[in-house]
């Protein structure tokens, strides 16, 4: 049976800043506050003191603050949230509008088992003369996904910042 941990047990591992209670133990690999009990597994600190305050997120339900300090556990800044609120405010703070991002995530896509094209064939695509039909079947695609690499909305090439600028060759002309 696991000890109940308490919010003066929290606050004694935390440094006051303002009204902010930074966590000063371990953390995340992303940098949220984790803790140990005994031989149990590790919590995240933000969600004990939501079970505390009487509130126990549901499984994978986000914990906020509201002060934004990540390493805040003050349970006046603690806030039970959900997926999509979380993912508004990251989008306002653009965290879904960098290149480096998209590029990541068309990478990890590419990449993936059973991945039906690579970085070759849709250059191969975008380059080839036949008609788009023909290759939708020769690849085993959607015939929209050939439409969508011949005009530079798939496929990307995050490689060349100067990809997708000039105009395309299609069957020996150029298009507007």
């Amino acid at each position: 049976m696991t000890a109940i941990i308490t919010l003066d047990e929290i606050k004694a591992r935390c440094e006051e800043v303002g009204d902010c209670w930074i966590w000063q133990g371990a953390t995340s690999d992303t940098g949220y506050p984790i803790m140990k009990r005994g031989a149990g597994p590790c919590l995240l600190v933000r969600r004990v003191v939501a079970g505390i305050k009487g509130t126990p997120p549901a499984a994978r339900q986000p914990v906020v603050v509201t002060c934004g300090e990540k390493c805040c556990c003050n349970p006046d800044h603690v806030r039970i949230s959900t997926v999509k609120k979380v993912a508004e405010a990251a989008a306002k703070a653009g965290a879904y509008s960098s290149i480096d991002r998209c590029a990541k995530v068309a990478k990890a896509r590419r990449t993936a088992p059973g991945a039906k094209l690579n970085e070759g064939k849709a250059r191969d695509i975008r380059l080839s003369a036949k008609t788009s039909a023909a290759l939708a079947t020769e690849y085993g695609v959607s015939l929209s996904l050939i439409k969508s690499i011949r005009a530079g909305r798939a496929w990307k090439d995050y490689a060349s910042p100067f990809a997708g600028l000039g105009a395309r060759v299609q069957q020996g002309r150029t298009a507007a």
